[in-house]
């Protein structure tokens, strides 16, 4: 994974990179969260579940979308050969609320590094 990933706001005058963060949310909203509600009964089942959608996502389920031509996200990236796509598409899920209640404060990243092993991920990912 990336060392320098970071979340960043979208830049003004992107406004169709807005477009593409939504659509993904609307996927996520009528193939995992609406078809599954009843499958998910505590939310100490839910990480999982969710790993399990996004993981599917990722690696099985055809993308129509602009320039993926029926590939799944992980056939395009590693087509593409820019970004190592293994680390990124198997990135966990996390809970924000319970990994900020732990952690405190502070600036952190997973990754698969071995510095100090996550209270909250039970993943092999670690915090640096």
């Amino acid at each position: 994974m990336p060392s320098d990933a970071s979340f960043r706001s979208i830049p003004a005058g992107k406004k169709y990179l807005q477009g593409i963060v939504e659509r993904s949310h609307r996927t996520d909203d009528e193939e995992f969260y609406r078809p599954h509600p009843e499958r998910i009964k505590s939310t100490s089942v839910f990480p999982g579940k969710a790993q399990m959608w996004q993981d599917t996502y990722n690696s099985l389920r055809q993308s129509w979308g602009k320039g993926m031509q029926g590939k799944t996200p992980l056939e395009k990236l590693q087509e593409s050969d820019i970004l190592q796509a293994e680390p990124i598409l198997r990135f966990p899920i996390i809970i924000p609320d319970d990994l900020f209640s732990v952690l405190k404060s502070g600036n952190y990243l997973c990754t698969h590094y071995p510095n100090r092993r996550c209270p909250v991920l039970n993943c092999g990912f670690f915090l640096s």
